[in-house]
């Protein structure tokens, strides 16, 4: 009998594995963005490789485990939600199968921590129906908060209730007559106010307070015809149309402005940084969804927040995204994406995060935003990492939107103070 060689023995071998190619089988392999989640927070995505080319994938939470599993279209990826009342911090087990092999993924699901009281509000809102839409909104209600560098806070009310108070825990709050009619932008923890005053036609006063309660005004815009473009220009020239603002450690002012993000210098004049004006919203220059570039390049978005960090770096909130601004102008895409999966929150890095909508945008010493997103707090590393901090901190609760949160200030101890129109409360994020 004639032997072959071992070099020949291996060419049926070699030859079934090039065959198999880049879609030959491998073992299966359960990967997810994170191995804890919160109670009641945002989901996780999960994704299994292994198999051939077009293999399902059937997934399924074990005995015991609580929470809502949804599979893909195409089976290889899996979004996993917490239950929100899960009670005790707990392990959730979830399993994929493919073919004959089977994997089991292991999340630790954690309570979120407890808020607690430190300031009630008086209910000077008023409950007011929305024309063609059945439901009901609020008008007068408290929109601003800053602390007063005693302990507690200063709070203003929209119009029409258009007051400034001070309050601390249950006392009972005191009216600070000189600042009726402004909103409070923010402050510092000395108790230094920046301020703003709207008049007719979209026209605004931004002042400072200092704590010993002198007032200075750092810019004016003029009256404005909302159909047209705002313009840039010296204080009491430039024009502005339902502009958000924030300030840096250094005390320069920036403004969100529907479609840019504006400059206000030392001696009051207007800048457009990034983003552009987009002909007032007609398409294709106002897209849905925010896009990177340097200057007017940029396309912000759907905006609804904006922030600084102390080296001046901006960050803002769309609609889907987290736009990360650079001092010249440079914008990215920090976390999220364009959102197809709207009204679903789920925690990842960078585009494999999903927001719901955030409202409201912190930053604390160490460069991580905490946005307020719907009920939740969620961190976004300087890298772009998304996780969930706290949950349910405030929503409407079976119509009841006074106890939906609308704004968050981070502290230094680690914590976030977050307003509701009926009450300031705390939650230790750190």
């Amino acid at each position: 009998m004639t032997r072959l060689s071992p070099r020949y023995a291996l060419v049926p071998l070699l030859a079934i594995l090039a065959a198999c190619g880049a879609d030959g089988p491998t073992g299966l392999k359960i990967n997810a963005t994170t191995s804890t989640v919160m109670q009641g927070g945002s989901g996780i995505a999960l994704t299994a490789t292994g198999g051939r080319k077009g293999d399902k994938v059937s997934w399924r939470l074990l005995p015991g485990s609580s929470g809502s599993l949804t599979p893909s279209d195409d089976t290889r990826s899996a979004i996993y939600f917490p239950d929100a009342s899960a009670g005790a911090a707990s392990t959730h087990s979830i399993e994929a199968k493919l073919r004959s092999d089977t994997q089991t993924l292991a999340l630790q699901v954690q309570p979120s921590p407890v808020s607690e009281l430190m300031a009630s509000l008086p209910q000077w809102w008023q409950t007011v129906s929305l024309p063609g839409t059945g439901g009901t909104g609020y008008t007068g209600e408290p929109r601003g908060f800053a602390p007063d560098g005693a302990g507690g806070y200063y709070v203003s009310y929209a119009s029409p209730t258009s007051k400034v108070i001070q309050v601390k825990g249950s006392a009972a709050p005191v009216e600070i007559g000189a600042l009726a009619g402004y909103g409070i932008i923010g402050g510092t923890k000395d108790g230094t106010l920046y301020l703003v005053q709207a008049a007719a036609n979209y026209a605004l006063t931004v002042s400072k307070r200092t704590p010993d309660g002198k007032l200075s005004v750092l810019t004016r815009t003029a009256a404005h015809d909302g159909k047209k473009a705002t313009i840039d220009g010296p204080s009491g020239t430039a024009t502005a149309l339902l502009a958000r603002f924030t300030f840096d450690s250094a005390g320069n002012l920036f403004a969100l402005d529907g479609s840019k993000v504006r400059k206000i210098a030392a001696d009051g004049s207007w800048s457009t940084l990034a983003g552009d004006g987009c002909g007032m919203g007609t398409a294709p220059a106002c897209p849905l969804y925010p896009v990177a570039g340097k200057g007017a390049s940029a396309r912000i978005g759907q905006s609804t927040a904006i922030a600084s960090a102390t080296d001046g770096t901006l960050y803002v909130a769309t609609a889907s995204a987290i736009l990360k601004i650079t001092k010249d102008g440079d914008v990215t895409i920090l976390a999220g994406a364009n959102n197809e999966r709207s009204g679903r929150m789920i925690d990842g890095a960078g585009t494999d995060a999903y927001f719901h909508q955030p409202l409201s945008l912190s930053l604390d010493t160490a460069g991580n935003i905490y946005a307020l997103d719907y009920d939740t707090i969620r961190r976004i590393t300087p890298s772009g990492a998304v996780s969930t901090v706290a949950t349910g901190i405030g929503a409407m609760q079976q119509g009841h939107g006074e106890l939906a949160a609308t704004s968050i200030r981070m502290n230094d101890n680690g914590a976030i103070d977050f307003l509701r129109y009926v009450d300031i409360r705390r939650v230790k994020v750190q």
